[in-house]
């Protein structure tokens, strides 16, 4: 040992001790003064939170209705703006420079609920087009609802991107979704950034051509409560009381609908 460490590490009291750090602290080894005892540690108030949304870039604070809310997505969009997970799909032909492609974003749906399909659209042709969906629901008794999905023009590159709600069937087992989409001539009214096409219910079958990628719907009726394994039953929504898995045995909620 150096002869500044030693002079330093020299038991203050005793003066012929050394000290040494033990679990309790530095410590002489021959007369036990331990100098830094009882000490308290400074204390040192936690961070502030960190709110990037407090301030605005220009430094003027945001007020309540700028933190209310965000804007609702955009459905229609150019293709080169920076949505690339809307055009990884399988697209199919739908005539004039148009393509389309459909799924369903929750492949498993609660009794009574609506079927939420997202529906795609690529105007790669030189004019405005409009479009039309149609969507077929199909059961083990056959065709069980129809509906007619249309929307406003589409420019050259425009992109249409939204998620249309369609009605429960009285049949759901092995519900099965089918898409047929369309190119029309522009009908001079542009399809809204942030509004979803218009859906409208058919009256009889339509004559689709069934495609393999057509997704299917599973309903559930019941599933396992994830805090006792007993059943959960569906308990539609009210003015009161948001829709829920609810379970027999413990009453657990899960009001999102989704087990995870």
């Amino acid at each position: 040992m150096s002869g500044a460490l030693a002079s330093a590490l020299r038991c203050p009291k005793c003066g012929t001790g050394t000290l040494a750090k033990l679990a309790t602290g530095w410590t002489c080894e021959q007369c036990g003064f331990a100098p830094f005892a009882g000490r308290e540690k400074e204390k040192v108030p936690p961070p502030s939170p960190i709110n990037p949304r407090t301030v605005d870039p220009a430094g003027r604070p945001f007020s309540a209705s700028d933190l209310a809310a965000d804007a609702p997505p955009k459905v229609r969009f150019n293709s080169l703006e920076k949505r690339p997970e809307a055009l990884r799909v399988q697209w199919m032909p739908a005539g004039a420079g148009l393509r389309y492609a459909s799924r369903v974003s929750l492949q498993t749906v609660p009794p009574g609920e609506n079927v939420p399909l997202e529906l795609l659209a690529h105007n790669q042709g030189p004019h405005p087009l409009s479009l039309e969906y149609y969507v077929q629901l199909t059961g083990r008794s056959g065709v069980v609802a129809v509906s007619r999905v249309y929307s406003g023009d589409l420019p050259p590159e425009g992109v249409l991107d939204a998620t249309v709600l369609l009605p429960p069937p009285d049949d759901p087992e092995g519900c099965r979704v089918s898409t047929y989409c369309r190119a029309l001539p522009a009908t001079g009214r542009l399809q809204p950034e942030l509004q979803p096409p218009g859906v409208a219910p058919v009256q009889g079958s339509v004559s689709l051509p069934v495609q393999p990628t057509d997704p299917d719907v599973k309903f559930l009726t019941s599933v396992r409560c994830p805090r006792c394994e007993n059943r959960m039953a569906w308990v539609p929504g009210g003015p009161r009381r948001a829709r829920a898995w609810v379970c027999d045995a413990c009453q657990h909620r899960v009001e999102t609908g989704l087990l995870g």
